[in-house]
């Protein structure tokens, strides 16, 4: 019978816990999505500056219109983890801010604005260097994901 018990209990903990490693998953994907989201509020700011050069009255929001998150914002099973999850990075806009301006301020992200390529592969390149070399390097992640 106690065989029984802590299996049950076993199974119970690891479905706890493949649960918590997807809903890290969901949290990390929404917060790509609000990074790009982000774009347009930088972009408002920007030409809402007492002197807005040109650039900042017609700002380039390739990133806003990113092919591999604008599918992933269309999905109903992402959608769904969202609000199963309760997931709202909106409630953190130092965070976004601090990551988004983190990211203007790449080379890449410079390289990447600037390349006409707008395929599926090409959207899906920035967004790992997000993941890799922006996300994963703050310092402000872990605590981010523990709230």
């Amino acid at each position: 019978m106690t065989d029984k018990r802590d299996l049950v209990t076993s199974k119970k903990n690891l479905m706890t816990s493949i649960d918590n490693v997807y809903e890290m998953y969901v949290r990390m994907l929404a917060l790509l999505s609000e990074i790009t989201e982000y774009t347009a509020i930088d972009a408002i700011e920007r030409s809402n500056k007492h002197f807005p050069t040109p650039e900042d009255l017609n700002p380039n929001q390739k990133l806003l219109h990113n092919k591999f998150i604008v599918l992933l914002q269309k999905n109903p099973e992402f959608q769904a983890a969202v609000n199963k999850y309760q997931i709202n990075w909106n409630a953190e806009p130092d965070f976004l801010k601090t990551i988004y301006n983190k990211l203007k301020s790449t080379p890449v992200y410079t390289a990447y604005l600037a390349d006409p390529d707008d395929s599926l592969e090409g959207s899906i390149e920035i967004i790992k260097f997000i993941v890799r070399k922006i996300i994963l390097n703050s310092h402000n992640i872990i605590q981010a994901f523990e709230d």
